[in-house]
């Protein structure tokens, strides 16, 4: 190949990596920044839908027959830029109340070859012990997002559900917070699951 052949060749090929880049970066930006048209909240206490997840370690489950304790957590993010909140919660969350709980992150609609990015980014931030229990939705968004009530101004919130069995594969969703878990934030979720303990002894 010639040296003007060669540079051709390396040009459109430095083009079509760049198009990858502004392809990813507008999705990105688009799902993962969509407004949500106001959802009203679902009345509580509510079931909790019937889904399809994946862990971090590729294991299939089904939701929530997955869950075993009488009285769990599941922090969601609906966002890229809940991330911080959602492990911010989940940290706190798992020292308190050690292996009752789950993250959950809501990929529905994303590319098959965006969706692997993504959990290699997430996989990589959380450690193997809870690997397990981190979930990756591909569908429900809209059932979740109406029981938390998720709009525009608490889209990039961490929301953590608080669950109690209700037979021996159903649980309902007792209580729904929004926030990021800081000094003002986590001690009233504290109170609503240790609430929840004390009702299931």
């Amino acid at each position: 190949m010639s040296g003007a052949g060669r540079r051709a060749y390396q040009s459109a090929r430095v083009s079509r990596m760049a198009g990858r880049r502004v392809l990813i970066f507008w999705f990105l930006l688009v799902f993962f920044r969509a407004p949500i048209s106001g959802a009203i909240a679902a009345e509580l206490p509510v079931p909790f839908p019937a889904l399809e997840a994946e862990t971090l370690l590729g294991r299939s489950v089904q939701l929530p027959g997955e869950f075993h304790h009488s009285v769990i957590w599941i922090v969601v993010g609906f966002t890229k830029d809940s991330q911080k909140a959602t492990s911010i919660c989940s940290e706190k969350l798992e020292q308190r109340f050690s292996g009752r709980g789950y993250s959950a992150a809501i990929l529905q609609g994303a590319p098959f070859f965006i969706k692997g990015l993504i959990k290699n980014g997430i996989r990589a931030s959380v450690p193997d012990a809870r690997r397990d229990r981190y979930l990756i939705l591909n569908e429900g968004r809209t059932a979740l997002e109406k029981i938390a009530g998720v709009d525009e101004e608490s889209n990039d919130d961490a929301f953590v559900l608080g669950l109690r069995a209700q037979s021996p594969s159903g649980y309902e969703v007792v209580f729904v917070s929004h926030g990021d878990c800081g000094a003002a934030h986590f001690p009233s979720i504290e109170k609503k699951i240790v609430t929840l303990l004390d009702q299931k002894r």
